[in-house]
């Protein structure tokens, strides 16, 4: 994945981190919850499809939240979960790398 499309899922992911914080205030202010839209994330690249989803009204919060994964390509289709805190820290990860490289380019 390059660091252009890990900083859409993460512009979308903290989108999520909102709907979570939303959700805690209402809790604490004793209002009534309401619901949040569920993240559902698709990106293509090269040929590969990423699909991400979390429902952030099933979940007490973020740290304990899982995100269903699913990489489907011509020759590959694996479903899997991830704990939210985990798909951050990868996203986090890509990002940095995508940083570094620039920088190495630039001083090349």
């Amino acid at each position: 994945m390059n660091p252009s499309v890990a900083t859409l899922i993460g512009d979308d992911i903290n989108k999520l981190l909102s709907s979570f914080q939303a959700i805690k205030k209402s809790n604490a202010d004793g209002t009534p919850p309401t619901k949040h839209e569920a993240m559902s994330i698709v990106k293509i690249v090269n040929e590969v499809t990423l699909t991400f989803e979390c429902n952030p009204n099933i979940f007490p919060d973020p740290f304990k939240a899982e995100v269903f994964v699913r990489v489907q390509g011509t020759d590959v289709d694996v479903s899997s979960q991830c704990m939210l805190p985990k798909l951050i820290e990868g996203i986090k990860e890509v990002r940095k790398a995508g940083v570094e490289r620039q920088q190495q380019n630039q001083t090349a």
